[in-house]
């Protein structure tokens, strides 16, 4: 005979709690401030929120059930009593504990299937026990037999319990993201507008190209970054398609080099830089500067929008994986929170470049900076996410590119 405190599965439906943990989570999304939205690693923040406002199925943890005996006090009539009371008598009870995995508070609720039939124990804090009074110790087969029927009963419920939540949890991860791309877009977007109006960075349509791109001019995209501490700071943005917009001229220009090799075969890193200049500068009114001082060192590429930095480009001659993490750490050195859009480009000589950007990729994923990598279509280089040096929720994109460049050889150096 079972002696049991608390019928499982029988208060409101569980949809009438993910209606209400639900407009929880739309509540907290609505008051999320605008600092820390922008300010937050977005992955890390849509984590935060499913961790949070998910459900957690309680599960039986079968590995762990213990049994223990005792005693209880048992009505020992139904028809007569004593004063008012009924009378009582002690009988042995076997109690099978059974502890719990999860959220075991939701085992109060409906599942949307269910059957007339509902299993009955007593809930602890992380367990629940189903007591049976034994009245004839060579009974102990009945018992758990009985023991075996209710259990699984309980299993049962907790299968269409878990059904539930995991549908429930699917749709609220959905929205979490939904909701907070959809905020962050629009603050963009509205950044974006109010600095197309009182900070247009103008080109200069008559300066003829040095070298012809397929590309057309037209305006950078202007927006307020990413709020840091400082709510009053208002320093440029560069928008992705701009950037990538720099990153073709200076893929071009690289192409370039490629098809005409003897003409750049000499040159050095330095005499590179100048090359991409010339075409950056043909699009950005003198913008664009070279060997400028930014941060803890100089920089080989940067273009700056009223006195702020929105690219930043490093030039460099592959030689090998511990070179570039070199180049990675020296990026990282002279990036300042204002940063956002940054560019390695290396320059294989006599090398097979093939070969190199699967390094490349190996390489940047094991620098300690790295955060994920981005999709980008390129058969030449990568892009990624990396953490500033000092602020690990401050974030930057990171594009790392390589290109042929032929080298004089032997008889040529003898020649000179």
């Amino acid at each position: 005979m079972p002696l049991n405190k608390n019928t499982l599965f029988y208060d409101q439906n569980i949809r009438v709690e993910f209606s209400e943990r639900r407009g929880q989570l739309l509540s907290k999304l609505e008051k999320l401030e605008e600092k820390d939205l922008m300010n937050t690693d977005f992955d890390e923040l849509c984590q935060y929120f499913v961790q949070k406002y998910v459900f957690i199925p309680p599960q039986m943890n079968e590995d762990k059930i213990d049994v223990t005996p005792g005693e209880a006090d048992v009505d020992a009539t139904a028809y007569c009593s004593y004063n008012g009371e009924r009378p009582k008598e002690k009988v042995s009870t076997i109690i099978f504990n059974i502890p719990f995995d999860g959220d075991i508070s939701l085992i109060k609720y409906r599942p949307n299937q269910f059957t007339t039939k509902l299993p009955r124990a007593t809930v602890l804090d992380d367990s629940i026990s189903i007591t049976y009074m034994v009245s004839d110790y060579d009974s102990i087969s009945i018992v758990n037999a009985n023991f075996e029927r209710e259990k699984a009963e309980i299993k049962k419920y907790l299968e269409w319990l878990s059904i539930d939540i995991q549908d429930f949890n699917n749709r609220i991860k959905i929205e979490i993201n939904s909701n907070l791309k959809s905020r962050k877009d629009k603050i963009l977007k509205m950044r974006g507008f109010v600095e197309k109006i009182g900070y247009p960075l103008r080109r200069r349509d008559d300066a003829p190209f040095t070298y012809k791109f397929p590309i057309e001019r037209k305006k950078l995209s202007i927006s307020f970054p990413k709020p840091n501490t400082n709510p009053l700071a208002s320093d440029p943005f560069l928008e992705m398609k701009d950037y990538d917009e720099i990153l073709n001229v200076l893929s071009h220009m690289a192409i370039t080099m490629e098809r005409s090799p003897n003409a750049f075969k000499k040159m050095k890193e330095e005499d590179l830089r100048w090359l991409f200049l010339i075409p950056l500068n043909g699009l950005f009114e003198g913008q664009a500067t070279g060997e400028t001082f930014n941060c803890k060192g100089q920089t080989d590429i940067l273009i700056r929008v009223n006195g702020k930095n929105i690219f930043i480009g490093e030039c460099k001659f592959w030689d090998g994986p511990k070179h570039l993490t070199k180049t990675i750490d020296q990026v990282l050195g002279y990036t300042s929170w204002r940063d956002t859009k940054v560019a390695i480009l290396l320059f294989n000589k006599n090398k097979n470049t093939m070969d190199t950007i699967p390094k490349i990729d190996d390489t940047a994923k094991k620098h300690p900076n790295f955060k994920r990598a981005l999709d980008y279509k390129s058969d030449s280089g990568y892009r990624y996410v990396f953490s500033h040096m000092n602020d690990a929720n401050k974030e930057f994109v990171l594009t790392i590119l390589a290109f042929d460049i032929p080298q004089e050889d032997a008889t040529e150096k003898e020649k000179d």
